[in-house]
């Protein structure tokens, strides 16, 4: 069963008390912060950093509660809650906007190169796995795949699944 509500939480400087990140979960915190700790030994990211960091001097993040909001509106509080601490001059390790995905996030000209090279590599070595991935997005009804040479413009995969994802949560 999908909770009704979810919460907007802070992760903040044990030591200064400052607010480092905020996100969103359905989960509890204590929970969520423990999921913070464990994703910094697999991840990186600004956040992961910042715990990795906290965690060689013997520290872990504190969370705390922002807010609880209806589960429908979890992407737009968190979006406003980054902009509004951002714009009071919190120095949050968010990469991006906020919101599910990577809303705001843009790779660079080097990230985007290496990316499509290990994409290349990954289905050169494992043609089935091209095959798989083709045959889900047709299933998500994605209308620009008519052969496997076509190519596909990832910013309207994006945009036609979510898009999808949105129809399917009403």
């Amino acid at each position: 069963m999908i909770p009704k509500f979810g919460k907007i939480y802070g992760l903040c400087d044990p030591i200064t008390k400052e607010l480092r990140y905020v996100g969103e979960t359905i989960l509890p915190l204590k929970k969520r912060l423990a999921l913070h700790i464990s994703s910094r030994k697999r991840r990186r990211s600004h956040v992961t950093n910042w715990i990795k960091k906290l965690y060689s001097s013997g520290l872990r993040p504190e969370i705390f509660e922002i807010e609880t909001v209806l589960v429908e509106e979890l992407e737009e509080a968190e979006i406003w809650n980054i902009v509004y601490w951002k714009s009071l001059g919190c120095r949050l390790t968010n990469t991006t906007s906020g919101g599910e995905g990577v809303h705001g996030w843009v790779p660079s000209k080097e990230t985007r190169k290496k990316l499509s090279q290990k994409i290349k590599k990954v289905f050169a070595e494992r043609p089935e796995l091209r095959e798989q991935r083709i045959k889900m997005l047709k299933l998500n009804g994605l209308q620009n795949i008519e052969s496997e040479s076509k190519r596909i413009c990832r910013k309207q995969i994006r945009y036609q699944m979510r898009r999808k994802h949105l129809e399917r949560r009403r």
